[in-house]
């Protein structure tokens, strides 16, 4: 009986650790090196962007590199921001860590640059998108990388 508790303990830790962030992957050397940070680096870099009065908010919400992606000001208006000048700044910051560049009035008319649908992709976790490198987006999607990058 207790040799089962502690083989059940053992498996429960090692189901944990399975696809954790210590599962080994070729990092696509064209995504963000935020991608892979976690919510203390995070709140490390908005420290440093100036948006330390933020920190609690992020914290709260629980924002990695990867939910980072994905912050705009409509996610920042949810998360309790109501200063139009300052949303503007925290997403140009997060623009500028990302190298995406700033929208424009157009965009709604224009095609969404494959850069940025890839780091859209990236969003999602699992084998098959923790595995996907812009290179092999741009197969996939029939672009030719060394015009894209």
């Amino acid at each position: 009986m207790i040799l089962c508790r502690e083989l059940k303990k053992v498996i429960i830790r090692a189901r944990q650790n399975l696809g954790g962030p210590n599962t080994p992957y070729k990092r696509d050397p064209d995504a963000p090196a935020c991608i892979d940070w976690n919510v203390h680096q995070v709140l490390e870099w908005l420290k440093h962007a100036g948006f330390p009065h933020l920190v609690e908010t992020f914290k709260t919400n629980q924002i990695t590199g990867v939910r980072l992606i994905s912050v705009d000001c409509s996610a920042l208006n949810q998360m309790g921001l109501s200063n139009l000048d300052e949303m503007r700044a925290v997403t140009a910051a997060i623009r500028e860590l990302l190298d995406t560049p700033r929208p424009n009035g157009l965009r709604a008319l224009m095609r969404i640059p494959a850069y940025e649908n890839y780091l859209k992709k990236r969003i999602k976790t699992g084998k098959t998108y923790d595995l996907l490198t812009f290179a092999k987006y741009c197969k996939e999607q029939g672009f030719t990388y060394a015009f894209l990058r």
